[in-house]
């Protein structure tokens, strides 16, 4: 399967994967050395600079380093299913929202469909430290999931993508069924196509993340803080050997905080706003990490440590 985000493709046995945008490989990228030469290739450079002798020789290298992944060779031997069903509510998301809406209408007893595609139902329940009701989150998920299992009106779709929302309430669903499972487990349809007419629609697919800008933001080891917190917090994964978090709310404090328990120094947080009062800036002082108020990140220099380039006001 070309094109699979690492992070989001699960782990089986036997699973062979390679990255595609790299060579040799991400340790060790010798195509990186462009970056030195991207003054010198704007947009659209190619259409004059590789026209000799002819296109098509330089057309199979420039695609290699495009990142596109390469389409099986083989003709598909899975077998795909459809179905069609109607429910009263269908809930997009599985997160505390949606599984509130699905208890809600569970309760009331109506016939309920709910899918995520996650592999796992609880959104962002899954890696943060939040109590619910005086208690652990993920105490809360595991309960409201086995009391969505014990409704016979009540379908939990997981690994199942919503990925259109047609007219009069027509939407479609593409659940994958063997994806995750050893080759020589798999047996029976790979995906199922859902195609369903319910009388409401719950939209409940959570947020994400807004990145804060500066130059170069996109280059490896730069992420967003939900997804250090995830790494760190539902996979036990140290993201890195140190941290600097560039932040405008409270939300990267708890990132600062995971971090400093998983044993990832955190050399700073880089505070856009002049102050920061509350706990959770309080919490980070006591563990003696430094903030930055006031500051902000305006780019990432091209070295191998990659300094940061802070600006104070």
């Amino acid at each position: 399967m070309p094109n699979v985000r690492a992070t989001e493709a699960e782990l089986y046995e036997g699973l062979f994967a390679r990255s595609v945008n790299c060579w040799p490989g991400p340790v060790l990228d010798l195509l990186a050395a462009n970056q030195a030469l991207s003054g010198l290739l704007p947009a659209g450079f190619y259409y004059k600079t590789f026209m000799w002798p002819k296109w098509a020789t330089h057309e199979r290298l420039i695609r290699r380093s495009s990142g596109l992944g390469t389409a099986p060779r083989e003709p598909d031997a899975d077998v795909y299913d459809k179905c069609n069903a109607h429910c009263d509510v269908l809930v997009v998301g599985g997160g505390p929202a949606g599984l509130m809406a699905a208890l809600a209408a569970g309760r009331a007893g109506a016939r309920v469909l709910l899918a995520d595609s996650g592999s796992e139902l609880g959104g962002v329940l899954l890696h943060g430290r939040e109590l619910i009701d005086g208690g652990p989150a993920l105490e809360w998920v595991a309960g409201a999931v086995a009391e969505l299992q014990a409704m016979p009106e009540v379908r939990l779709l997981s690994r199942s993508t919503v990925y259109g929302y047609h007219d009069h309430n027509f939407l479609t669903i593409v659940q994958r069924l063997t994806d995750h499972l050893p080759v020589s487990e798999r047996g029976g349809p790979r995906e199922r196509l859902w195609r369903v007419r319910p009388r409401r629609v719950v939209l409940a697919t959570g947020a994400i993340e807004r990145p804060l800008v500066f130059a170069d933001n996109d280059r490896p080891g730069i992420m967003l803080a939900s997804a250090v917190s995830a790494f760190v917090q539902r996979y036990a994964v140290r993201p890195g050997e140190r941290a600097v978090l560039f932040t405008n709310n409270d939300g990267a404090y708890r990132t600062a905080l995971a971090l400093a328990d998983a044993g990832v120094p955190v050399q700073a947080v880089v505070e856009l706003r002049p102050r920061t009062t509350g706990a959770l800036p309080g919490m980070v002082r006591d563990r003696g990490i430094r903030i930055l108020e006031g500051h902000a990140i305006v780019g990432v220099a091209a070295a191998l440590l990659r300094p940061l380039l802070l600006r104070g006001r």
